[in-house]
């Protein structure tokens, strides 16, 4: 496992396609984040970016957003100014089929020269549940100083190992523990395929 790793969970969205705060959606009885915060606790110590101070009830280390409203983009930032010399395994808190058994995957070791490790999944990239080593930190601030927002135009600046759904599969890992919800609609789809 990767030295000195923190869990970043991003609390602090919108939502807007949503219409509520997703975090706080209910799966299997249980609030989103806090399914997602139960997983990483077996893996890392776990921050809380954004959101309510006190939204999470489970041991965690929590931070505002610097600039709230603005995306992930900041919400990584923000944990990277508050975690500077740690590698960041970021998963946003609409995951909550996620496990300990993919978050201890996606966080082993990275080869040299890679500064992260992000699925790649039917053929789109999901950087909101990635591996950012420390140095992705520098690539942050700049990305930010420069206007950029979109977390594309952040992650196209990295050396990144890709991981595809065959390599899962020979894992024994479910790609389905890392579906998560945009609308109403997208999570009772979720709920109705994995039966919670």
């Amino acid at each position: 496992m990767v030295q000195n790793l923190q869990i970043v969970v991003l609390a602090g969205g919108r939502s807007s396609r949503f219409g509520s705060d997703k975090s706080r959606a209910r799966v299997g009885g249980e609030r989103s984040i806090d399914r997602v915060v139960s997983a990483a606790q077996g893996v890392a110590p776990v921050t809380v970016v954004g959101g309510e101070r006190g939204l999470v009830k489970a041991e965690h280390f929590w931070i505002p957003d610097i600039y709230p409203g603005q995306g992930p983009v900041q919400g990584i930032l923000s944990a990277f100014r508050a975690l500077p010399a740690s590698p960041l395994l970021v998963l946003a808190c609409d995951l909550p089929l996620i496990t300990q058994a993919h978050l201890a995957f996606m966080a082993e070791d990275l080869p040299s020269g890679v500064h992260a490790r992000i699925p790649l999944l039917e053929g789109k990239p999901q950087p909101l549940w990635a591996l950012y080593d420390a140095q992705c930190h520098e690539f942050f601030e700049r990305s930010w100083s420069q206007g950029i927002r979109s977390m594309w135009e952040v992650v196209e600046t990295l050396d990144i190992q890709w991981v595809r759904a065959d390599q899962l599969h020979g894992k024994g890992l479910d790609l389905e523990a890392f579906a998560d919800f945009d609308t109403p609609e997208d999570l009772v789809r979720l709920k109705k395929r994995k039966g919670v």
